[in-house]
């Protein structure tokens, strides 16, 4: 949720109404350079659920030339460079501020016309097509840990330590810390161990809306109830199921070293009921995770957390399409009203995917549909199943 709770009532009138003049405002700067507002042609983001959640590409319009980069140090040039990008109403003013994204990529695109004299060539206009990963979990990608040491006593503090080294501010709602395992010890990924620690902690990653990181618990209320109707949001639901990324074991692995030694444990956990029962007609599938945990208990513990997490935050993912939402975040949680036999159910569930863009031809006006991936726990289906067959 990118907004605070006492704008979210007022947002949610936005997604009922007409987007006709919403757009996006971007800035960009590099270091301590001077901000740079861009004018924006077109753009598209992509969020999951992955290391790096928020994807986005903007094309941004160059029609004298000088924005096109060709140092290091431009500020449109993939060197450092960032972009603070805000949803903003077109009937309110209203502003959802998107968060901070690291360029990554420039790809100008000129054209150039020979001059009267028919000897200089002139710009005749241009655009710059910029790929941008939220800011947070890219730099923390980037920058790879070098002999590390843990110094902190509690997870939480461990996270904000990893972080604000690389300049990186921590936002933590409602997630509850743990002590932090006495020798612990860290490969070279920054965001890898980050999130080994939210692992243990029931809590998920994303970008805030001011670029820091946010951590989030993995399981909270709907922010957003979508359903159908005149005043629906709800435009159309795939429940069509796929056992990609279902598993139903978690195997940790970690290595340790004793008097000279380096030896592999192993933590394994299974689910022994259900559908997905390890034993059963789904079959072993197994998630194999590299653990940080020094001891055979700490792996079995890693491996239990793990597989109790991805049951609890949902395991199956379902499509939805509904009108565009400037305020969803990835790990939001929504209800999704769907029609089923007998009566519509609602299936709350776990926000693990967008895709939003603008509109075709319509500059930085957002398109009026989006898609989101729901992940929803198996055992809300399987009562829905129950209460199906029971009309058959």
């Amino acid at each position: 949720m990118r907004v605070p709770v006492d704008v979210w009532e007022d947002l949610a009138a936005e997604v009922i109404g007409t987007s006709r003049g919403d757009g996006l405002e971007v800035i960009a700067w590099r270091g301590s350079s001077p901000p740079l507002r861009l004018d924006v042609v077109s753009w598209a983001i992509s969020s999951a659920d992955r290391a790096i959640p928020d994807q986005l590409t903007l094309t941004v319009d160059d029609r004298d030339g000088l924005l096109t980069p060709w140092g290091l140090s431009d500020t449109l040039a993939p060197f450092g460079s960032r972009v603070s990008v805000a949803w903003v109403s077109g009937s309110t003013g209203l502003r959802v501020p998107w968060g901070v994204f690291r360029l990554r990529k420039a790809d100008p695109r000129t054209q150039w016309l020979v001059a009267k004299d028919g000897i200089r060539r002139i710009h005749g206009g241009g655009q710059v097509r910029l790929t941008a990963d939220s800011d947070p979990q890219c730099t923390a990608d980037r920058c790879r840990l070098d002999a590390d040491v843990p110094s902190s006593t509690s997870r939480l503090g461990e996270v904000r330590r990893l972080m604000n080294l690389i300049g990186m501010s921590v936002d933590v709602q409602g997630v509850a810390d743990k002590p932090c395992p006495s020798g612990l010890v860290y490969d070279d990924g920054r965001l890898d161990a980050v999130r080994d620690h939210l692992v243990q902690l029931d809590a998920a990653q994303r970008m805030g809306p001011d670029g820091s990181l946010q951590i989030v618990p993995t399981v909270m209320d709907p922010v957003w109830t979508i359903e159908g109707g005149d005043e629906g949001a709800l435009i159309g639901i795939e429940t069509s199921l796929s056992d990609r990324d279902v598993y139903n074991g978690v195997t940790s692995r970690a290595e340790i070293s004793s008097g000279g030694t380096r030896s592999q444990i192993v933590g394994r956990a299974r689910i022994s009921t259900g559908p997905l029962a390890w034993d059963g007609p789904f079959g072993p599938q197994p998630l194999f995770h590299q653990s940080a945990a020094t001891s055979q208990a700490g792996a079995a513990a890693d491996a239990e957390a793990l597989l109790t997490s991805r049951q609890t935050q949902g395991e199956v993912e379902i499509d939805v399409e509904c009108l565009f939402h400037p305020g969803i975040q990835i790990h939001d949680w929504v209800g999704v009203v769907a029609p089923t036999v007998g009566s519509d159910e609602s299936l709350s569930g776990r926000v693990v995917g967008i895709s939003a863009s603008s509109i075709s031809g319509g500059g930085a006006t957002p398109s009026k549909h989006m898609s989101l991936v729901v992940a929803v726990p198996s055992d809300r289906l399987e009562t829905i199943a129950h209460r199906v067959a029971l009309h058959g």
